[in-house]
């Protein structure tokens, strides 16, 4: 019989700080008006007391204190205020967020980007992340700030080790294009077979929770990913 478990610990601010852009304050006008928080989840199934299976989600969030200077703009930028469901979601989640920790008291988020990994086997490494969401007020659009944060994201988790990011756009306009993302359908077998390998107790058609048209790939190392991007590029075009 398995026995899950599961914990929370704040991550350190300097750590969700290399998530995120470095021009981050120059994009939003803040100066150092600018600081950073984070939660990881991790948790798993035990089975007769043994680990079997693990995952790990990243809450990131970058912040400004509204008490200080800002620009104006910010004042109608609230979340919970948005005219888009899932990021007025954002918004109630993260005053919740502000009822459990005193230091985010003032502050109000500019973006929310959670990773998750999904649930994998004990004995193996974190290889993949899914950018399960990411989040940002519709008035601050139009600033190229979401392929920015993307890229960065990419460069962290390289950083970290993992070998894929993958997202389920279910974007009415479609993941922007600059992130130069493939479908799942264009990795090579290996790449395939490597992270569904990982996962604990799920069939291989369900390892990407929603369908292949959905689902886009970045594989983090730069030369295989341009390899495969222009392969379907070439193939799409003709």
């Amino acid at each position: 019989m398995s026995e899950s478990y599961e914990s929370t610990g704040i991550i350190a601010s300097s750590e969700v700080q290399e998530y995120f852009p470095k021009n981050l304050p120059e994009k939003f006008g803040l100066g150092e008006n600018v600081s950073f928080f984070g939660l990881m989840d991790t948790g798993g199934y035990k089975q007769n007391g043994m680990p079997v299976a693990k995952y790990k989600s990243l809450y990131l969030t970058a912040l400004y204190d509204t008490t200080l200077e800002h620009p104006e703009v910010l004042d109608h930028c609230d979340m919970k205020k948005s005219n888009r469901h899932w990021i007025t979601r954002e918004g109630r989640d993260f005053l919740e967020l502000q009822n459990k920790h005193s230091e985010l008291k003032y502050m109000s988020p500019l973006l929310v980007i959670i990773l998750h990994s999904h649930l994998i086997k004990e004995d193996k490494d974190f290889i993949f992340a899914n950018f399960l969401r990411y989040a940002d007020h519709e008035e601050l659009r139009g600033r190229g700030i979401a392929t920015q944060v993307f890229e960065s994201v990419c460069e962290k988790c390289r950083v970290d080790g993992l070998k894929y990011i993958y997202v389920a756009d279910q974007s009415k306009t479609g993941w922007p294009s600059k992130s130069r993302l493939i479908g799942v359908n264009w990795l090579d077998p290996e790449m395939f077979d490597e992270i569904c390998e990982a996962h604990w107790d799920e069939k291989r058609e369900n390892v990407f929770h929603a369908p292949f048209t959905r689902n886009l790939v970045r594989v983090l190392d730069d030369k295989e990913h341009e390899r495969l991007y222009w392969q379907m590029m070439s193939k799409t075009r003709n």
